[in-house]
């Protein structure tokens, strides 16, 4: 092929081709090849097949069955059981309101288990029997008690399989603590003729303290049986019984004679480091709780607890975990703020800080208990 061939192939129907196809180098033969270095250059407006993929794209889901407009928004007021939830967790009321969707009915029963699940062998020790007509209205009273009885946050509900997940949190001994648990609704094989249905409801801790599952199982029990009737007469274990905790006296004189300086192994784990993991989450929480319950027990450490957040940690550091991305952590460190805002007052620069970041109506009731406490005084 000529070089005047070339040229009028390569300005061929006013179209210059010459940017796609170069020859190859060195060859003798014109002939012609893709030239990728040249195939930016020759996209057409509107051709998305050649359109570099560089755009980050995402949607958003709305669910149906809540009020919300066409771009997702959702506004609800603060309610009282979202308790001391800061704000940095994201809508708990849009989550409420999802979970709330999620109804129990009898139209889909829960799961059939062998009568062997039901013997006193093979059941497990934080189970109930119980003898209802409905077991959606036993799975709705069991949701009732997570929502109304104890402070938690309902994380998953599955009508179909009978269960849900959630975060309670605990005050044990003055000192916070948090477990995650998981509740199953079960029923055994109908017999003709037999009645009520006998169904076991399992508690199963995922993670998190055994005395505040232990607790929560003992007031998830007495909810349930007095609005069902016990399936079978036996009496509860001696090893279930609930104990009563008492306040260690060193605990109790530690905290009022503690000074900042000794707080420095608990402020050393509130301190985040390069990357946030679940065992540095593991011991803020730890760190967080402790701080919580030497505020609780006296005044004068929530004095010490102050000073040492102020003088010895790195500003905003109890501000920063209320927005951490942890529940746990957030719980706790709003819980710690409030607690410091009612005994030391909500005017260091410290505790306002981290109180803006909590709902309106713990930020009233906190600044409420302080005055109250500084008008006694007085």
């Amino acid at each position: 092929m000529s070089n005047s061939s070339t040229s009028n192939l390569s300005s061929f129907g006013g179209f210059d081709y010459s940017l796609e196809f170069g020859s190859r180098s060195g060859g003798s033969d014109g002939a012609w090849e893709l030239n990728p270095e040249a195939l930016y250059h020759t996209q057409l407006q509107g051709d998305f097949y050649r359109e570099e993929d560089n755009v980050t794209r995402g949607c958003t889901l709305v669910l149906p069955s809540m009020e919300a407009t066409p771009f997702g928004v959702f506004h609800a007021e603060d309610e009282p059981m979202m308790g001391n939830t800061c704000k940095g967790l994201g809508n708990i009321a849009l989550h409420k309101a999802a979970v709330d969707s999620l109804q129990f009915s009898d139209l889909l029963p829960p799961p059939v288990v062998e009568a062997a699940r039901f013997s006193g062998s093979q059941r497990l020790a934080t189970s109930l029997l119980l003898a209802a007509d409905s077991p959606a209205e036993v799975a709705k009273t069991i949701q009732q008690f997570l929502q109304t009885q104890v402070t938690s946050i309902i994380g998953k509900v599955s009508p179909e399989k009978f269960s849900m997940k959630a975060d309670v949190f605990q005050e044990v001994n003055c000192c916070p603590t948090h477990c995650m648990l998981k509740v199953r609704v079960l029923q055994g094989e109908q017999r003709p003729g037999q009645g009520q249905q006998v169904l076991l409801i399992e508690f199963c801790r995922r993670k998190g303290d055994a005395l505040a599952f232990q607790m929560l199982f003992h007031q998830a029990e007495d909810f349930l049986l007095n609005k069902f009737a016990p399936a079978s007469a036996a009496p509860r274990d001696a090893h279930l019984t609930p104990m009563p905790l008492r306040l260690p006296n060193s605990a109790a004189s530690f905290a009022a004679t503690a000074s900042p300086l000794e707080l420095t192994p608990l402020l050393a784990m509130l301190k985040e480091g390069d990357r946030v993991d679940e065992e540095t989450q593991a011991q803020q929480a730890e760190a967080l709780a402790a701080l919580k319950a030497l505020a609780t027990w006296s005044t004068t450490g929530a004095a010490t607890c102050c000073a040492a957040l102020e003088f010895l940690s790195p500003p905003g550091i109890l501000a920063s975990c209320i927005c951490s991305c942890s529940l746990e952590v957030s719980f706790l460190a709003s819980c710690l703020a409030s607690t410091l805002a009612e005994k030391c007052g909500a005017d260091r620069p410290m505790i306002y800080q981290a109180l803006q970041l909590l709902p309106a109506k713990t930020l009233a009731s906190s600044c409420a208990a302080g005055a109250k406490r500084v008008s006694a005084a007085a």
